[in-house]
């Protein structure tokens, strides 16, 4: 009977340390997000076995301006992880698997003299995957309200990073299209162009391709397709700051390039975003200005809501210079406009 009660206290022990094991496997994954301040630290309960992945980038949230670091300090202050540059540019990310159970520090650095953006971390019990792709939509109309009809101009977009690939980004873009009232039946124009090009954190830039094309409904002509080349820049963040040109340049085949550019920046503050737009476009569309976007969430993602004033005027003449003999006819006024705006 002596022999046997040594292996039932350790068969015991087995069991209540699988039953615990068990227990924290199906604990709830936990993170934040804080904005990235040089020298500053961020201190994290992390238990014995956990997995923290932390950086400002390659995590839903994060963000860099310049070139920024993060590492890991344990309960006894000692370095356990450190990162200066990933996700194909200056953003930092680190992973780490906990040896202790304690109160770890997440030290913010920037490797230049200054640097920004948000920090995001994840803990989990099993090692923390980053995700891969990062986009964010939208969609904007606005309405016309000029002295002979209304109109439509209206614009959306879809933009896709991919982190695992150095910073990779596809943006889906469909440019501005005007529809006028009025006795001549209307105008309808746009374009639509898919650009590829990489984000280099505060830089970045693309080149692409698509068609454009323009009807007048009244005489019932559809102008043939033009090929389009688009190239964009853009300085400021991906989801933050950001001043944007992009210029599209359509190719007809019986006439002349004709150009087209699209200048939009926004400007943070707090859970909101001041925004502003100035358009010349060969669809037939002239427009500037200004809005503001709300995101009721208060960190500027989720769904964001947008409100737009400003002045804008379609015409026709891109129809008429395609061989067609039409007259020249502009409708102009003020415009209101609402938006929606997503942010995973």
């Amino acid at each position: 009977m002596s022999r046997l009660a040594p292996r039932c206290f350790v068969l015991a022990q087995l069991t209540l340390a699988m039953s615990t094991s068990h227990a924290r496997a199906q604990s709830e994954p936990r993170g934040g997000v804080e904005d990235h301040v040089q020298n500053s630290q961020i201190a994290i309960e992390l238990h014995e076995g956990e997995w923290i992945a932390a950086g400002t980038c390659g995590l839903v949230g994060a963000r860099y301006d310049l070139d920024t670091t993060v590492q890991l300090l344990d309960p006894e202050g000692s370095r356990v992880a450190y990162n200066d540059d990933a996700c194909g540019g200056l953003g930092s990310r680190l992973s780490y698997r906990a040896t202790r159970t304690g109160t770890h520090q997440l030290v913010l650095g920037c490797y230049s003299a200054r640097c920004g953006g948000r920090v995001a971390w994840r803990i989990d019990d099993e090692e923390v995957w980053l995700p891969e792709v990062v986009w964010q939509a939208g969609l904007q109309t606005r309405a016309l309200l000029g002295p002979d009809g209304q109109g439509l101009i209206a614009d959306a977009w879809v933009a896709v990073r991919l982190d695992t690939l150095g910073g990779l980004t596809f943006r889906l873009e469909g440019a501005p299209m005007g529809i006028a009232g009025g006795n001549e039946g209307g105008v309808l124009g746009g374009s639509v162009q898919l650009s590829a090009g990489y984000d280099l954190g505060f830089i970045a830039f693309g080149l692409g391709g698509g068609v454009t094309t323009l009807s007048r409904r009244a005489e019932g002509v559809l102008q043939r397709e033009a090929g389009l080349l688009a190239i964009r820049m853009r300085f400021g963040s991906f989801d933050d700051f950001h001043l944007s040109a992009q210029i599209l340049i359509a190719f007809p085949a019986v006439a002349a390039p004709d150009i087209g550019i699209d200048i939009d920046a926004g400007l943070p503050i707090d859970s909101f975003e001041i925004v502003a737009r100035g358009i010349y476009g060969m669809s037939g569309v002239w427009l500037g200005e200004v809005g503001v976007v709300w995101w009721p969430e208060g960190v500027r993602r989720g769904v964001g809501l947008g409100l737009l004033a400003g002045g804008s005027l379609v015409w026709y003449q891109p129809v008429c210079r395609f061989g067609l003999v039409c007259e020249v006819t502009t409708y102009a006024g003020p415009h209101v406009g609402l938006g929606i705006h997503i942010r995973p």
